[in-house]
């Protein structure tokens, strides 16, 4: 009898014993699955954070980008205008030196330089009278073209004024017409305009001789 109750004890006991380990194991394994999920929702989270990170710097870059690429074309056009006026420049340069080869090595000289117009006051003459704005070679004043000097440079000759590089005639002009007040060393610059002429007045300019 008493070795039944013992038998009966121990498997009660076992049976204690082993609810106990599955209510342990039970709660081990939500324990885990618990910070199993709280880890994974951590990552997703972070996952979200660097991608949204990830996608302001792809849009930053993209925006760096297309500004580059304002910056770049705007530096092209630049590149290409002067490029154009180089390659007019060169043209122009190249014809002057064509049509008067000894032009680099003219030597510079120092001119007393004036303007004049065809005002009555000038010429001597009104508008619509014989003779009026013809020149003392007999052609007709050309404005950035005809220039008075003295008997010292011929008819025909040609001078080049830097300082007038940047009128229609690139500053060369030819002596034309000749003035009772001109002497040697002094040019007077034929002006249609006599505001531009008085404006002009009277200048001490570097000017080369090319024939």
């Amino acid at each position: 009898m008493i070795g039944i109750v013992l038998v009966v004890l121990i498997g009660v006991s076992s049976i204690a014993c082993f609810a106990g380990y599955k209510k342990g194991q039970q709660v081990g394994q939500e324990e885990a699955f618990e910070m199993a999920e709280a880890t994974a929702v951590a990552v997703s989270d972070n996952m979200q954070a660097s991608m949204e990170e990830l996608e302001a710097s792809v849009t930053h870059l993209t925006e760096v980008n297309t500004e580059l690429v304002k910056e770049n074309s705007g530096l092209q056009v630049a590149v290409e205008a002067n490029q154009t006026k180089f390659n007019e420049l060169s043209t122009k340069v190249q014809t002057l030196l064509d049509k008067y080869p000894n032009m680099l090595s003219a030597t510079a000289q120092s001119f007393n330089c004036t303007a004049y117009t065809l005002r009555e006051e000038e010429c001597g003459r009104t508008v619509g009278e014989d003779g009026y704005g013809i020149t003392a070679s007999g052609a007709r004043v050309q404005e950035w073209y005809t220039i008075a000097a003295s008997k010292n440079l011929p008819f025909g000759t040609i001078v080049y004024i830097p300082y007038f590089k940047d009128k229609p005639n690139h500053g060369i002009f030819v002596v034309q017409d000749r003035g009772g007040a001109i002497t040697s060393g002094h040019i007077d610059v034929y002006m249609e305009d006599y505001d531009e002429a008085v404006a002009f007045g009277r200048q001490n300019l570097e000017a080369y001789v090319l024939n």
